[in-house]
């Protein structure tokens, strides 16, 4: 295996893509949580789901 190194440019295509999806899907999954705690803070109606946790 490759020594690692911060060169993406130089890296495997296919380990770069990789990263580049990682990345992309912790952006999203970050959105969606602080979207989602926004919204239970100020309370507003969202998809009715089970209310037990409440």
């Amino acid at each position: 295996m490759k020594q690692p190194t911060m060169d993406l440019l130089g890296a495997d295509p296919l380990l770069t893509l990789l990263a580049a999806v990682v990345v992309v899907a912790a952006i999203i999954a970050g959105n969606e949580i602080y979207f989602w705690r926004l919204r239970r803070r100020h309370d507003l109606p969202v998809r009715p789901r089970s209310k037990a946790g409440d």
